[in-house]
């Protein structure tokens, strides 16, 4: 049975990248059979395929159980498909692999050590990276290293030093962190923010506050208008218990212009 997935080719058919993800599993071909080799050869064949939201997801969901027996071949196809995307031209729709609606890939299940060694090689490439992959890799750092205090000690270690570019970087990978950064990691907050000076500690400063008042998404049952009022109300009243000490004053000046 497995020399038989084995042989099935996807060519980037939505369908059929669908139906090799689902050949594994409980009632198919187990995933702890697979060598090494044998697992990135699979990983490769969703790699071309645009649509990962075909069959509510069934790529995604595959994934997420392939990670935690094969992290390397996961982040490798992850990877791919970012230089695919930054190569992909203004004729050519990207392929997205973050923000889907069925579901996101983590890296939960994988051990912390290995998801911070693979952190520490995204964030890398993150910080020397151009804009078209910039948001891409910052989304696949916090699927891979997580928001613990390990993941985001990665964040202080690497931002001294770094140029102009790798300052907006950081600041791409502060927006798209989980919403509220500031007000839950405040100690990590004050500690990146003292790491600059000048335009480019406005730029974090920014990133931090744009992340704050972003509110997500999500599904709300009553009338949108409530929603953002509630959402607006909940942010005033944590500005307002928000710190204004030494090395936090511009990021609370620039949260309650945003009241």
């Amino acid at each position: 049975m497995k020399d038989a997935v084995l042989s099935i080719h996807a060519e980037g058919d939505s369908a059929v990248a669908a139906d090799l993800a689902d050949a594994f599993g409980p009632y198919g071909v187990p995933l702890t059979i697979l060598t090494r080799d044998e697992a990135a050869a699979v990983a490769s064949e969703f790699l071309p395929v645009h649509d990962w939201e075909f069959d509510q997801g069934a790529i995604p969901r595959f994934l997420n159980r392939f990670v935690n027996l094969f992290p390397d071949e996961t982040y490798d196809l992850l990877l791919r498909r970012i230089e695919q995307n930054s190569g992909a031209g203004q004729n050519r729709p990207q392929s997205r692999s973050f923000g889907l609606v069925h579901e996101n890939i983590f890296f939960g299940g994988v051990p912390v050590e290995k998801r911070l060694q693979l952190g520490r090689d995204c964030i890398g490439r993150l910080i020397r990276s151009d804009s078209d992959s910039a948001i891409d890799l910052a989304n696949l750092f916090w699927a891979v290293a997580g928001y613990d205090e390990p993941a985001l000690q990665l964040t202080l270690e690497i931002a001294p030093g770094v140029d102009d570019r790798g300052v907006h970087n950081i600041a791409t990978l502060i927006e798209k962190a989980t919403p509220l950064l500031a007000f839950t990691n405040t100690e990590f907050t004050r500690d990146l923010i003292g790491r600059f000076t000048g335009e480019q500690r406005e730029w974090i400063v920014q990133a931090f506050a744009y992340q704050a008042r972003h509110f997500g998404g999500g599904v709300y049952a009553g009338d949108p208008a409530d929603y953002i009022a509630d959402q607006q109300r909940r942010f005033a009243n944590q500005v307002a218990t928000f710190p204004d000490d030494a090395g936090l004053e511009d990021l609370a000046r620039a949260l309650r212009r945003l009241t």
